[in-house]
């Protein structure tokens, strides 16, 4: 089953991916283990310090089973 994450604006990308990474129960360890990516790189996504290149989201969105759909205000 994909989950859809909805962009409004209400909430950061990164945000967005904590809170699939959490319901899926991964720690950013599993995740960048899962995605090839480095833990720092996603920590530094979650905590709104950084944002992913678009391969790289795309890598997380793939192993969190979900997709990005942007709904305009």
């Amino acid at each position: 089953m994909i989950k859809t994450l909805a962009q409004t604006g209400d909430k950061s990308v990164g945000e967005s991916i904590r809170d699939l990474r959490t319901a899926r129960g991964l720690s950013i360890r599993e995740l960048a283990t899962e995605t090839g990516l480095s833990s720092a790189a996603i920590s530094r996504w979650e905590s709104g310090k950084r944002i992913p290149s678009v391969e790289s989201f795309n890598k997380v969105m793939a192993a969190l089973n979900a997709e990005l759909t942007v709904v305009a205000k």
